[in-house]
């Protein structure tokens, strides 16, 4: 759930603030850094289902002490289920949906001369879906049945806000990333029996844990 995705982000900013100490000049100079993450979504919209785990990859270029812009890629799987009982039947529904969000941030970093570069900024991009799979399966009078479907979706628009933090791991240019995005965002889906499509809110919080490297 939300508490759940939240631990990862907290966790490295948490690290953040108990490590408010001066950090060597290198740390600050302006240039390139690479990321790579593990990443946790639940849509802050949908009333259950567990969050969807996959990986991330990012590139900032640092263009000064305060400023730099990051663009990044990141896909994972959300999945939900519900179970409706009529006495000793039940009817099991089972959806999954593919997101692939491609953004483009800006980065204000907030502790350019501590050791813990903590930042955030405006985050917007484009969410790229794969198709909407449905799977039913009912279990009726004893007797069992599984039906499964797929419609087709619509990528969308995306903007939101997003807090970061960088802490060095030795002296070499490796270091320890974490942080949290937030996305307003939909999904169109169509609908096969009316012929049109309608649109669904997601909003995914996404949060991020890795390492980096600075060039």
């Amino acid at each position: 759930m939300t508490r759940t995705i939240l631990t990862a982000g907290a966790c490295g900013i948490l690290l953040s603030l108990v490590s408010i100490q001066p950090a060597a000049a290198q740390q600050n100079d302006t240039g390139w850094k690479l990321k790579l993450n593990g990443i946790a979504a639940q849509p802050l919209v949908s009333t259950g289902g567990d969050p969807a785990y996959g990986v991330g990859v990012g590139v900032e270029y640092r263009a000064s002490r305060r400023l730099g812009v990051e663009l990044s890629a990141s896909t994972a799987e959300i999945e939900d289920e519900f179970t409706f009982g009529f006495f000793d039947d039940s009817v099991t529904i089972g959806t999954s949906l593919r997101t692939t969000p491609v953004l483009a941030q800006l980065n204000v970093h907030l502790t350019p001369d501590c050791r813990a570069d903590l930042y955030l900024g405006p985050v917007a991009g484009r969410v790229m879906y794969g198709d909407f799979d449905v799977t039913v399966h009912s279990s009726i009078d004893g007797e069992t049945e599984t039906v499964r479907g797929s419609v087709k979706t619509g990528d969308d628009w995306a903007w939101g806000a997003h807090i970061g933090v960088d802490v060095p791991v030795g002296d070499r240019g490796l270091f320890f990333t974490a942080g949290a995005t937030w996305l307003m965002t939909e999904v169109e889906i169509e609908d096969p029996e009316e012929g049109g499509t309608f649109s669904s809110g997601l909003d995914p919080l996404i949060a991020q844990i890795g390492f980096g490297y600075r060039f």
